[in-house]
C-alpha cells in the first residue's frame, strides 16, 4: 500500500519493525466489548500474528513527532467455505486504536486502506468478514460503514483444568496423531464441518505443515484422537500452546461474572490467563462420548503446564455438547460483519 498522511498522522503498511511499537499499543488499548483483555505478547506480536494468520498484510498508524503508533489493523487472505461454496475471502482482525485517539475516525480510516488491499487483490465483490465481540460498540459502528450484513453468533468459552482425571472409557484409547492417520483425519474433519460457513478445507499435506510449523525447539501445536482397541477412529481436537505465544489479561467483567468467578476461580487472582486454544473438533457419527472422554482427559493431562482451555464455537454446533459448560459460566459472544454480494443464511452454523 501507498503511505498516504492524514491530519498529521501516516498510515502505511505493517513492517517487522513494528513488534515493539505494536505490541505497546496492543498493551496500552484492551478491548472494549462486554469482557475486557489485553494481550500479553511472549514473542514479537509481529512475528505472532503471521504465524497465526500466514497470508496476511497490515495497516498501521504512526505519528511522525513521536514516531509511535496509535493505531493498526490487520487482514488475512483464506480460502473456505461460503453458503456451500468454496472461495477466497478476506478475514479482518487485530483492529486497535489507542484510547486516547478513539472517535477520530482513524479506525474508518485504517479499514478503508486494509478493503482497498483486499480488493486489489480478490476483487471489488470479494467477501470480507470480520468477528466482533459483543458490547464492542466502536468496532460495530466501524463496521456498519463497510459491511453488508451482520449475522451469526460464536461463543468464546473458557475452561479451568481438571484437579483429577476423567474416568476411564471402556475400549476409548486416546493418542497423538501420527503421519498415517492424517488423510482418515483431514477426511472426517471435512465431513464433519461441510455445512459450516468459513471453514478451511484440510488436507494430510496442510495438517502436517501447520502441525509442523514452530517458532520453538518443538510443535506448540498438537493433535489428539480417541480411537477404539481396533484403531477406527471415533474423534479427534487440535491443541495449541497458546500460552507460549501471548496470555490474556482479564481486566474487566461483568458484575455477575465477577461474582461466580469468586465463587469458581475460572479467572486467577492476577487475571493472566494461560490458555490452551482448542480446535478443529470434530467425532465420527454417533461417538459424542468419545469426544466428551477426549476433552475431559486434555482438560487433566494438560492441567501443570496451563490453568484453563478457551474454544470458539457456533452454540447451535453440537461442539456445545462436548464441552457441556454450564450457561452460567462467563464466555464472550463474537457476531461477524460480513460483506458480500448477497447474504448469508441465518440457519448455517459457522466455524471460528
Amino acid at each position: 500500500m501507498v503511505e498516504i498522511m492524514k491530519e498529521d498522522l501516516l498510515y502505511r503498511q505493517i513492517c517487522k519493525r513494528d513488534g515493539v511499537n505494536f505490541s505497546k499499543l496492543i498493551q496500552s488499548s484492551p478491548d472494549t466489548g462486554r469482557i475486557g483483555a489485553k494481550a500479553l505478547y511472549q514473542l514479537d506480536p509481529y512475528q505472532v500474528a503471521f504465524l497465526q494468520h500466514p497470508d496476511s498484510d497490515g495497516v498501521v498508524v504512526e505519528s511522525p513527532k513521536t514516531q509511535k503508533l496509535i493505531g493498526a489493523g490487520l487482514f488475512s487472505f483464506k480460502q473456505g467455505l461460503f453458503e456451500g461454496e468454496f472461495c477466497d475471502f478476506a478475514l479482518l482482525h487485530n483492529l486497535v486504536v489507542h484510547p486516547h485517539f478513539r472517535l477520530q475516525g482513524i479506525a474508518t480510516h485504517i479499514n478503508q486502506h486494509r478493503l482497498t488491499s483486499v480488493f486489489q487483490r480478490l476483487g471489488e465483490g470479494a467477501l470480507v468478514v470480520a468477528s466482533i465481540q459483543q458490547g464492542n460498540k466502536e468496532s460495530l459502528a466501524t463496521a456498519c460503514k463497510w459491511c453488508t450484513q451482520f449475522a451469526g453468533e460464536v461463543y468464546s468459552t473458557l475452561s479451568k483444568m481438571r484437579t483429577s482425571p476423567p474416568d476411564p472409557i471402556q475400549n476409548i484409547i486416546i493418542r497423538q496423531i501420527t503421519n498415517d492417520d492424517l488423510g482418515e483425519v483431514t477426511e472426517q474433519q471435512n465431513q464433519f464441518y461441510k455445512n459450516y460457513n468459513f471453514y478451511e478445507y484440510g488436507t494430510p499435506k496442510s495438517l502436517l505443515d501447520w502441525l509442523s510449523q514452530t517458532p520453538f525447539d518443538a510443535p506448540f501445536r498438537h493433535y489428539y484422537l480417541a480411537s477404539d482397541k481396533q484403531g477406527n477412529l471415533l474423534a479427534g481436537m487440535a491443541l495449541i500452546e497458546q500460552y507460549r505465544l501471548v496470555a490474556m489479561q482479564i481486566e474487566r467483567m461483568p458484575k455477575i461474572a465477577q461474582w461466580l468467578n469468586n465463587i469458581l476461580a475460572v479467572v486467577p487472582p492476577d487475571g493472566i490467563m494461560r490458555q490452551l486454544m482448542i480446535k478443529q473438533i470434530w467425532y465420527a457419527p454417533n461417538q459424542l462420548r468419545a469426544a466428551q472422554y477426549l476433552w475431559e482427559w486434555l482438560r487433566w493431562e494438560w492441567q501443570d503446564r496451563t490453568n484453563s482451555m478457551i474454544c470458539f464455537f457456533d452454540p447451535r454446533s453440537p461442539i456445545r455438547k462436548i464441552i457441556r459448560q454450564p450457561f452460567w459460566m462467563p464466555r464472550s459472544t463474537f457476531t461477524f460483519a460480513i460483506r458480500s454480494k448477497y447474504q448469508m443464511c441465518n440457519e448455517r452454523l459457522i466455524y471460528m
